[in-house]
């Protein structure tokens, strides 16, 4: 339903700073960008990378940058862009489901800045511990959501260096995550279950150069 010239997503619980949108608009429009990602701080203890935002920077590298950890949808999209490439979120994702949308539009955008130089973004934890991706999760809830994630970008970039770059970002997250929480209180079947798909994703997916570049008690977690 979307008729400006960009669309804008944000958080249930989050919010933007006083000028964000002016200034981002303005500045996609002075340097043509097609997806513009402005600054993004934590509150109430959020944790948010700040690797991609020492500058104002009007053109980065997607492969060869942090925005590869930023990959919510809490970004400035040229909404040509999205009608063009017919970007949708995919229905039925628990959680996650901006992910597709948001890899996509980085692929197919001409061109991506950062605006640094203003606090857009301001996204919160909540008091109650309630946000879907900041509390405990269902080790199944993400395994699922890795299962769809994994085969996405594979579609959408050749095997290779750049779709390394992402998958790196995938395996390091959200598939070490099923491994990592509360894996030992599943039941025996449970924990071979989960064990045998992550380990078919790893198999599919995961090359030795993704591996080769994770820490080690992770290689060592997706190598058994």
């Amino acid at each position: 339903v979307a008729t400006g010239r960009y669309v804008y997503f944000i958080g249930a619980d989050d919010y933007l700073g006083a000028e964000a949108l002016e200034r981002m608009v303005a500045a996609a429009d002075e340097w043509g960008s097609d997806v513009l990602v402005g600054k993004m701080v934590g509150v109430n203890g959020r944790a948010v990378h700040q690797d991609l935002f020492t500058e104002d920077l009007p053109e980065i590298d997607l492969y060869d940058s942090p925005i590869v950890w930023l990959l919510n949808n809490c970004k400035l999209f040229r909404r040509d862009l999205v009608e063009r490439h017919g970007l949708r979120y995919p229905l039925g994702w628990p959680m996650g489901s901006d992910q597709p949308f948001t890899i996509e539009a980085c692929v197919r955008a001409s061109r991506i800045s950062v605006l640094s130089s203003y606090t857009c973004y301001y996204a919160v934890t909540r008091e109650d511990d309630g946000n879907i991706t900041q509390g405990t999760v269902s080790i199944y809830t993400r395994l699922v959501c890795a299962e769809k994630l994994f085969p996405i970008v594979a579609g959408l970039l050749e095997p290779g260096p750049r779709r390394d770059a992402f998958l790196r970002r995938h395996t390091t997250w959200e598939l070490t995550m099923p491994l990592r929480q509360n894996l030992l209180e599943l039941d025996d079947d449970a924990r071979r279950d989960v064990c045998a798909r992550v380990g078919t994703l790893v198999d599919q997916y995961v090359t030795d150069d993704v591996m080769a570049s994770l820490p080690l008690w992770r290689r060592v977690r997706l190598r058994l």
